[in-house]
């Protein structure tokens, strides 16, 4: 298992220009922390929104690398956008799933599948073929720049620890996080 801080900070020391769509709370609270920029877009709410978000942006942006950060609870409440993300086969969307095993969110209970779905599996039976786990930070690293570096929709299923402590508010206002995306899609740099 990789802890938390370290699995975001080894993901924002590879992403360079790529567009980086993430989940809810403690995901959008993490990759903040780890690597705030305007080609990030934060999502707030509902859970399971990113994979259909990132799924869009990847479509929209076919010349950009989208990057999805989403939890486990979210991708299982997720599954329809998965199957859609699987049926197209964006080529250039790769999706992390966050997995510390709890609705971090939500009174931090297991979720359902805790230490019973493989993931990668379940993925690769929908149809993406490009995917791995990560258990200790070396595999995540390669992972990472294998996949970022390939033409290929992806999946990354990472092992992680729980968070310590709360989720930080955020410091951005959701129209703020928007604009900023939306600037950043248009090749502008926001006004701070």
């Amino acid at each position: 298992m990789i802890e938390r801080e370290e699995a975001f900070n080894a993901l924002a020391e590879t992403i360079t220009d790529e567009l980086v769509v993430t989940g809810i709370a403690s995901q959008m609270a993490s990759w903040y922390k780890a690597k705030h920029r305007p080609e990030n877009l934060y999502l707030r709410g509902p859970m399971a929104l990113s994979l259909a978000v990132g799924l869009g942006v990847a479509l929209a942006h076919p010349d950009r690398k989208v990057v999805v950060i989403e939890g486990d609870g979210s991708v299982l409440m997720g599954l329809t956008s998965l199957i859609a993300v699987a049926h197209s086969q964006p080529k250039n969307l790769m999706i992390l799933c966050m997995d510390n095993g709890i609705y971090e969110e939500g009174g931090k209970g297991a979720t359902v599948n805790a230490g019973r779905t493989d993931y990668v599996k379940t993925v690769q039976g929908l149809g993406i073929k490009a995917a791995r786990s990560a258990s200790d930070l070396s595999e995540l690293r390669a992972a990472i720049k294998e996949y970022l570096g390939k033409d290929e929709c992806s999946f990354l299923h990472v092992n992680i620890g729980h968070r310590v402590g709360p989720v930080p508010p955020a410091k951005l206002k959701p129209f703020e996080m928007k604009y900023q995306f939306w600037q950043a899609l248009k090749g502008k740099t926001p006004n701070p």
